[in-house]
């Protein structure tokens, strides 16, 4: 099993913790999950690992587009 089927089978919440991120909940949802990642290892490392990626990808080669 995949480590990141794992991680959901430990947390119902894990599936939220990308919105999260984005900042795509309502503002209740937004600090109930604050709240939630703040006790919870397992959505506070997805959290630090989509951080990590967000980081990352600024230092990928940028490619253009052709048309065909």
């Amino acid at each position: 099993m995949a480590e990141r089927e794992m991680k959901a089978l430990k947390c119902p919440q894990i599936s939220r913790v990308s919105a999260f991120y984005d900042k795509e909940l309502a503002v209740g949802p937004q600090v109930d999950m604050q709240a939630h990642i703040a006790g919870c290892e397992v959505c506070r490392a997805e959290l630090e690992s989509l951080r990590g990626l967000s980081g990352r990808l600024p230092s990928l080669p940028a490619h253009r587009l052709t048309r065909s």
